[in-house]
């Protein structure tokens, strides 16, 4: 493994990880709202690695990425999409395959927007989120997001980590409930992410 960092949009610093085949097909793993590269272990972790260029990195505001405290630096959706293209132009990735989870489905959706598929080869969404406004809450936001969104955004850490533990936990019981049957790489994340992101049990 081996820490690269990238200048994203705005001048924020993202924490980006490389492992794998330099020679490889290139893998872009962009984790969902209030995680990090952390989720991705399984997947960094694995044999994919030796056939694979695998690259993570912690969004703004999240992990080991700066965290401006400035609103627009989260509210403009271009400058999410700007922090991918950095990654993708920084690293020299040769069209590399965006794997979007939850969140990232948006950061995802957006940078085709802005920049077109010219300098990748693919998305794979992972119960990824796509499309966001009140049409959204209840149907694609349920209240697993909707009752934690708040928590998991306080600046005190033990409330915070425990808004995120109740929100992958309400996703992980919906996955095993059936709602999300069918859909593998959703129950096998919200199977492992309470445990490998937080280093605990489940709340």
């Amino acid at each position: 493994m081996k820490i690269q960092p990238v200048k994203g949009a705005a001048g924020v610093n993202l924490h980006v990880r490389k492992y794998g085949k330099s020679t490889g097909v290139p893998i872009l793993l962009i984790h969902g709202w209030s995680q990090s590269h952390l989720c991705w272990s399984e997947q960094y972790g694995s044999a994919l690695k030796d056939d694979t260029r695998i690259i993570t990195l912690d969004l703004r505001g999240h992990g080991m990425s700066d965290a401006p405290t400035e609103i627009h630096q989260y509210t403009d959706g271009d400058k999410w999409t700007d922090d991918i293209a950095a990654v993708i132009d920084q690293l020299a990735l040769d069209r590399p395959i965006l794997v979007g989870w939850s969140y990232a489905g948006y950061i995802v959706s957006d940078y085709v927007r802005r920049n077109g598929q010219v300098k990748i080869a693919g998305i794979n969404f992972v119960a990824a989120a796509v499309v966001l406004g009140p049409k959204a809450f209840g149907s694609l936001l349920g209240p697993g997001f909707l009752e934690n969104a708040l928590g998991a955004c306080q600046d005190d850490v033990p409330t915070n980590i425990a808004a995120v533990r109740r929100f992958t936990c309400v996703r992980r019981q919906a996955s095993l409930a059936g709602r999300f049957r069918g859909d593998p790489c959703f129950q096998y994340v919200c199977e492992t992410e309470c445990t490998r992101c937080f280093g605990a049990t489940r709340a």
